[in-house]
């Protein structure tokens, strides 16, 4: 669970009103990032861009992980267990669980 310092928790009319100022903080990193407020509910967070970044590759680098896991186990497949691909288009398509 991310949290919070006292001062990185604005209203968005603060925000609104001191974006500029605001943006400053953050990268001079005097703000690490800022949960935006609104109507008693966080509605956003706002990151330096490297931040972001940052967070982007880690993603991806998951996403490629779990890609790579799908591609392993699909090549230890036996090959009896292969479906022809006309017989797949054919087949109706499971919808996934919500």
């Amino acid at each position: 669970m991310v949290t919070f310092a006292k001062d990185e928790i604005i209203s968005s009319t603060t925000v609104a009103r001191s974006f500029s100022s605001l943006l400053n903080r953050l990268k001079s990193r005097r703000l690490e990032k800022i949960a935006v407020i609104r109507n008693s509910e966080m509605e956003a967070i706002i990151l330096p861009l490297r931040e972001y970044e940052l967070m982007l590759e880690v993603m991806e680098k998951d996403e490629y992980k779990n890609l790579y896991a799908q591609l392993k186990e699909r090549l230890d497949t036996p090959l009896d267990r292969y479906v022809p691909f006309d017989d797949a288009l054919a087949s109706p398509v499971a919808e996934p669980d919500a």
